[in-house]
């Protein structure tokens, strides 16, 4: 017998030693992991998000990351994860009227939810 399969001289048990021609790694894989191909022979690894690749074209994740100011957004058109921005503008907040001489301010003294104060001429 010869290929990818192989037997020892009078023994019914069959042994897999490669897949189409690349060599399968003697190692006894781990739970939880899939074969992967490295280019040169095939091993039990652990899913990474390299791994995950767009079936458009290439990565799935943008490299090398999103910023703090970005997050993830779908698209489907290139079936892949894009870094879209998150900060809002200042037209996009509603100020209300507070009187004159106030400030947006924690407690005084003490830990608890900022509110408009009013300023204190000392």
């Amino acid at each position: 017998m010869s290929g990818d399969i192989s037997s020892t001289a009078g023994s019914t048990v069959l042994k897999v030693a490669a897949l189409q021609g690349n060599a399968l790694n003697a190692a006894s894989p781990a739970t939880g992991t899939y074969l992967k191909f490295d280019g040169s022979s095939w091993s039990g690894a652990g899913i990474t998000l390299t791994d995950l690749k767009s079936h458009v074209s290439g990565p799935l994740f943008p490299a090398p990351g999103c910023t703090p100011s970005q997050t993830l957004t779908w698209v489907s058109v290139s079936d892949q994860f894009a870094c879209s921005a998150i900060a809002i503008s200042d037209s996009a907040i509603a100020y209300r009227n507070e009187p004159a001489n106030t400030v947006f301010a924690a407690p005084v003294g003490a830990a608890g939810a900022p509110a408009f104060r009013t300023l204190n001429r000392g």
